[in-house]
């Protein structure tokens, strides 16, 4: 299971691997491990899409820029796309990878030939009937930009769960339909599934999305966990939504609305046997409120309201064979509560309070039924917090006492071991045990660690938990025993690629072998969001996850096929072509075998005209410059969607000087028409250094061709808007303003060549921003060189022109549109019936606005049509002038639009 803070996905990890580099229908591409055997769906199914436009505007306080070059009177464009659902919307274009889980059943049957792994990835608790997503370093997109639609696979698919797998060490299935934490199951259903596709699977491991489901962009997931064994249960909108989805193929069960009046940090808890009248419970803290809620129905037990209190909650707490619930937090940042609560009718039992003079620092990690460990103010100290029987009692530790080579910042990884936890300070990776009376002692200390897993329960009174090293340029799996840590379980070195960055978390799961003894394979998630299924020393298969978090695209061209040479020799290295003649002389002799058939297959569809990596003549045949929310920049082929290359920009990546890398737009850089057989075209990717808007930005050259950095820029300056202009210089580089969020319009690139170009036109450059929240739209013209301590001719101060303020009682902002600068016309004028000439009105100045009557600017369903109505504008923005005005009655947003050469299409609720 994927959770992104907009939409849940559920995997399955098994199947046929298919060809590398095969874009897959979500947007992320399956690379190839084994192309012997394919594993294909039992029918075709149909699922309806639904377009979007990223031109849409955010209803967030972002203002939003285009510049406009003065012109004369011309034309103009536009078009739209409908989103529909009003909470499952389905996506091609999706979320990143922030929480992995893999749930299972143990399959009864006497057959031993067939076993059965024993549990899940473990992610969650420390038993083994346990899987809760870890969400604790879920990071929260940038709002989308594009509206998502919501996809069902059919049921008869979820057949494919129970699909067999096979590898070397491992003895019968492997993945099967999850059941946890409840005895409730259906393993006759399973094990007949099992018998009918058992005989037609010849496949390795791989990875096949079995349902997703797409949240609203305002109704952000907090938390997810599983119950019966079959219901997948969510936690959105800051706690106030609680769903549950059927486990094979998503439906939504039911749905639960959870009244509050007070924002607060959102909990979710599914305790191991707690019944309120034989109906398991699910304990939920949102907007200051505790929520006793049936599993069955959704329906809401009991209810007790924090909302008089300051506590901000961390934890919810219920030790097993107990009906008492913790509720623990901090209020301010010196004192901690803990609230005991009947977990039978939610009556308070007890109150107590303690203050911690030197204050607290961050969040709390339980390491037992009784007790936490958090850092103090100064993150120099341990603090192990014992509230046994409501009575609270802290112990101070010196980080320094416990191991004095240290020096950094520590910080407490969110890993789930019984009575263990883990301090990193920078490379160095500690494990601590918590003693009965609060005592820590040093268990290990290991360099160079990037990621632990948590507990799985694998045998009776055993866990174990993965640690991942990065080491010569490798991944070091290794899995321990939690109460042994001198041996080892396994240990094993794979080599996953630099393009994938470090290993941000790791998830594992066992099986048993042919001898009867445990096998363990571990699901790891790199910092480009791609996943790795691990297993005996080899990467078994791969997802590129992260092109389901596209942030941005744009389009280069492909190199020219020149006369002379073949298509072979441009594509291929030497040996591949004699290698791929071989083969299809071995296929025309009849003696080819099936491997080879299904290479020359390959070889055709890829040297067939549509997967050419060279232009068409009439230039379909492109480059989709990708850039994801990861950091990483994918070219893909048009043709067939495979990935030409891929680049984990360095700038991008997590450092000293740029703690939180955000990649933010990606831009046509040079396109050499008239050096195209000599030069190769580029692409500038714009990031900044922080989730703010006036962090530092920076920015990045790459060469579409190769893939290769040719150069990169650390900015002083921040970036809020970007605006190519129509402009080059003799290199053919395109000139862009960046605008910061002072208004200072910055030059690039910066050199003399481009100021003289730029001065030339400088009175004739406009440019305009969009206040969302505030219902304004601004007209800018730029003014003057930047004053400041040091002299910059490369910087321009700006001055507003006009102002255009829309009623906040009658209309809101909901859309904005217009003209792509660089956009082509390729005639003037049409020849209409009668032989006359009609010229086409076409303006580059024009900016389609959508304003919606305030209740009718959310999602589809929230204003009657006696409520809603959508208004249009054409503005020109030079001058600010209202050009045409049209209501339509009755509608509502979302809208979507496109303003293309001399006319506007439009697509409205």
């Amino acid at each position: 299971m994927l959770v992104h803070a907009y939409q849940l996905r559920f995997f399955l990890f098994v199947g046929g691997v298919g060809e590398e580099g095969s874009l897959l229908c979500d947007g992320s591409v399956q690379q190839k491990i084994d192309t012997n055997t394919i594993c294909s769906l039992e029918k075709d199914h149909t699922v309806p899409s639904q377009p979007y436009n990223g031109n849409l505007i955010d209803n967030h306080s972002v203002e939003e820029a285009g510049a406009t070059i003065a012109a004369p009177d011309g034309d103009l464009p536009l078009l739209s796309s409908k989103n529909e659902g009003k909470h499952q919307e389905v996506e091609h274009v999706s979320s990143s990878v922030d929480a992995v889980n893999s749930t299972q059943v143990a399959k009864s049957s006497d057959d031993d030939h067939y076993s059965t792994s024993s549990s899940a990835f473990a992610s969650g608790y420390a038993d083994s009937e346990s899987s809760a997503i870890d969400l604790n370093n879920l990071e929260l997109p940038m709002p989308p930009q594009r509206f998502y639609y919501s996809e069902r696979i059919p049921r008869e698919q979820a057949e494919l769960l129970n699909r067999l797998s096979k590898s070397d060490d491992s003895h019968g299935s492997q993945f099967l339909i999850s059941q946890s934490r409840s005895n409730i199951g259906q393993q006759d259903s399973i094990t007949e599934c099992v018998d009918k596709l058992r005989d037609r699977v010849r496949c390795e491991l791989c990875a096949e999305e079995i349902w997703r489901r797409v949240l609203g962009a305002n109704d952000a997931i907090d938390g997810v966990d599983i119950v019966l064994g079959k219901y997948v249960i969510t936690l959105s909108s800051e706690g106030s939504i609680l769903r549950a989805w059927s486990l094979p193929d998503g439906q939504m069960v039911w749905e639960s609305f959870l009244q509050g009046s007070k924002p607060s940090k959102s909990l979710l808890s599914v305790p191991i046997n707690l019944t309120v009248d034989k109906d398991n419970v699910i304990l939920v803290f949102g907007k200051g409120c505790l929520h006793a809620v049936s599993s069955i129905d959704g329906v809401v037990l009991w209810k007790k309201d924090f909302s008089a209190e300051s506590i901000e909650a961390q934890q919810i707490i219920q030790p097993l064979g107990n009906d008492k619930i913790y509720v623990v937090g901090f209020v301010g940042s010196s004192q901690f509560d803990v609230y005991q609560i009947n977990a039978k009718n939610g009556e308070l039992i007890k109150h107590t309070s303690a203050v911690f003079p030197d204050g607290f620092f961050g969040e709390v990690l339980s390491v037992s039924s009784d007790m936490l460990v958090s850092l103090d103010s100064t993150k120099s100290i341990l603090v192990t917090i014992n509230f046994q029987n409501g009575e609270i009692s802290f112990k101070k530790t010196h980080i320094s006492d416990l191991f004095e080579d240290h020096s950094g910042i520590a910080d407490i990884l969110p890993s789930k071991l019984s009575g263990v936890f883990a301090v990193k300070i920078n490379t160095l990776l500690v494990f601590i045990r918590v003693t009965a009376e609060g005592v820590l002692e040093v268990v290990d200390k290991i360099n160079n660690a990037a990621a632990v897993s948590d507990a799985l329960s694998f045998s009776e009174g055993q866990q174990a938990f993965a640690l991942v090293e990065h080491v010569d340029g490798k991944v070091l799996l290794t899995l321990k025993c939690s109460h042994d840590w001198n041996n080892d379980l396994l240990k094993e070195s794979v080599e996953v690629g630099h393009q994938r960055g470090l290993v941000h978390k790791v998830f594992i799961n066992n099986y048993i072998r042919t001898d009867r003894s445990y096998g363990f394979r571990a699901l790891i998630v790199m910092e480009d969001h791609s996943l790795l299924l691990l297993q005996q020393g080899a990467t078994v298969w791969s997802r590129e996850e992260g092109l389901a978090s596209i942030v941005d695209v744009t389009v280069s061209e492909l190199p020219v096929e020149r006369a002379g040479v073949s298509v072979a020799k441009v594509e291929q290295n030497l040996f591949e072509w004699l290698k791929g003649h071989i083969l299809k002389l071995k296929g025309t002799l009849m003696l080819a075998s099936s491997e080879d058939i299904a290479a020359i297959q390959g070889m055709r569809l890829k040297s067939s005209e549509i997967s050419k990596m060279t232009r068409d003549h009439n230039g379909f045949r492109k480059l989709l410059i990708v850039l994801t929310r990861a950091g990483k920049l994918y070219a893909l082929h048009t043709g067939d969607g495979r990935v030409v290359w891929s680049l984990l920009l360095p700038s991008l990546r997590k450092s000293g000087s740029c703690e939180h890398p955000t990649g933010l737009s990606v831009y046509q850089w040079q396109v050499p028409h008239h050096h195209a057989m000599d030069e190769n075209p580029s692409v500038l990717v714009v990031g900044q250094c922080g989730p703010n808007s006036d962090a530092s930005a920076v920015l990045s050259f790459v060469d579409t061709y190769t893939g290769k950095e040719l150069n990169s820029l650390g900015l002083v300056h921040s970036v809020a808007h970007i605006i190519p202009l129509p402009f080059t210089d003799s290199t053919e580089q395109r000139l862009h303003l960046l605008i910061d969020t002072d208004k200072h319009a910055h030059l690039y690139p910066r050199t003399s060549e481009a100021i003289d170009i730029f001065q030339r036109e400088f009175s004739n450059i406009y440019w305009y921003s969009v206040e969302v929240d505030n219902g304004i739209i601004r007209g800018h013209v730029l003014n003057r060189n930047c004053i400041g301590e040091v002299v910059d001719e490369f910087c321009f101060d700006s001055r507003e022109l006009w102002s255009i303020v829309f009623p906040s009682e009658s209309e809101k902002i909901i859309a904005t549109v217009t003209r792509k600068l660089n956009e082509v016309v390729h005639t003037q004028a049409k020849v209409v019936a009668d032989q006359d000439v009609t010229y086409k009105y076409i303006s580059k100045n024009l900016l389609f606005v959508a304003t919606a009557t305030p209740k009718a600017s959310g999602e589809i369903g929230t204003a009657t049509p006696e409520e809603a109505s959508l208004v249009v504008y054409l503005i020109d923005t030079v001058t600010g002038r209202i050009l045409h005005r049209m209501t339509h009655y009755g509608s509502q947003g979302p809208v979507h639009a496109v303003s293309s050469v001399n006319y506007l299409s439009l697509l409205c609720s």
